[in-house]
């Protein structure tokens, strides 16, 4: 709750959301009946607001690191990065050299990044061993990003 106030006062939005999982196990990616299902993992988004007039309109769009060990089908739009099948990836693949700069900045504890039209996001867990300066961190980072749509 502290870190979630820390980013508040610095200006940054923060939502509890579910991403999808790109490494489930077998027993997460359909049940004991057959039925298929979507793993998720629950972290939290942190948020910077952008008035981007490029960016208005824009449908909510996720990239998702790809981790070590992927067990879903997945597109991948950058090295390392990727978007799930149903998902619109175009202002990442429109921007591919920006965020292929860009995320390799981002520290390793960044799950996912996000752009829609109000907000640019980095998604990740939050722990209570989180380094003093994280906040400051990630507000920099979605400082750089809103500021690539602005120029």
């Amino acid at each position: 709750m502290e870190l979630r106030m820390k980013a508040r006062q610095a200006g940054l939005g923060v939502i509890l959301i579910r991403i999808d999982q790109l490494d489930p196990e077998a027993h997460e990616r359909v049940s004991s009946s057959g039925v298929v299902k979507r793993p998720t993992i629950e972290c939290a988004a942190y948020q910077l607001a952008h008035d981007v007039s490029a960016l208005a309109d824009l449908p909510d769009q996720v990239m998702l690191r790809v981790p070590p060990s992927p067990t879903v089908t997945f597109d991948e739009i950058i090295s390392g990065w990727a978007g799930l099948k149903d998902q619109n990836q175009d202002i990442f693949i429109k921007h591919a050299d920006f965020f292929r700069r860009w995320v390799q900045e981002l520290p390793v504890i960044v799950l996912a990044v996000g752009v829609d039209g109000r907000h640019v996001s980095c998604y990740w867990r939050e722990t209570g061993e989180a380094e003093s300066g994280i906040i400051e961190e990630l507000k920099g980072h979605l400082e750089k990003c809103r500021d690539h749509f602005s120029s």
